[in-house]
């Protein structure tokens, strides 16, 4: 259409969705547009139900690259849900989820997501709860990467040369 432009980037930090059904009218809204390649909602306050709403947003885009989700309540359920998106997406790049509580299985559950995931190539997991679980599903993960994948992992985790 004549002087339409595309929505490339769509940034709603400090926005709270109280709701779940404003987060479903927010997924359908960019699965509808389908052009939305950045996508932020850090400091929203959304919880694991907005966790399964972005997984959906992300298993759902054909051009979503870029998501930020970080400092905000996402936990375990929430985790898997993204992680569930993760494993279906062949667009998205970068994901910060960092300073949410996932938890170690909701972060073990993204990093075996990644290992067969081609497109993704940073990840930020730092204060989210990860430990054992996930040093050992990302020994797997890393191991079937390529070079230029980056995780961002608190310290404390791996005290391993290799890392």
């Amino acid at each position: 259409a004549h002087g339409s432009a595309d929505l490339r980037e769509l940034r709603l930090e400090w926005t709270q969705f109280q709701r779940v059904g404003s987060l479903t009218v927010l997924r359908d809204g960019l699965q509808q547009t389908g052009t939305v390649r950045k996508f932020s909602m850090a400091w929203c306050g959304i919880g694991d139900e907005g966790g399964e709403v972005l997984g959906d947003v992300i298993r759902g885009s054909s051009v979503l690259e870029e998501v930020d989700v970080a400092h905000n309540r996402i936990g375990t359920r929430g985790g898997e849900a993204i992680a569930r998106g993760i494993a279906e997406s062949t667009t998205l790049v970068r994901l910060i989820l960092c300073d949410n509580p996932l938890k170690d299985n909701g972060c073990a559950a993204i990093a075996r997501a990644l290992r067969d995931n081609r497109s993704v190539n940073l990840v930020d997991l730092r204060d989210t709860g990860a430990g054992k679980i996930t040093e050992g599903e990302l020994k797997e993960t890393l191991a079937a990467k390529s070079s230029a994948f980056k995780i961002e992992l608190p310290r404390s985790l791996f005290q391993h040369d290799a890392w």
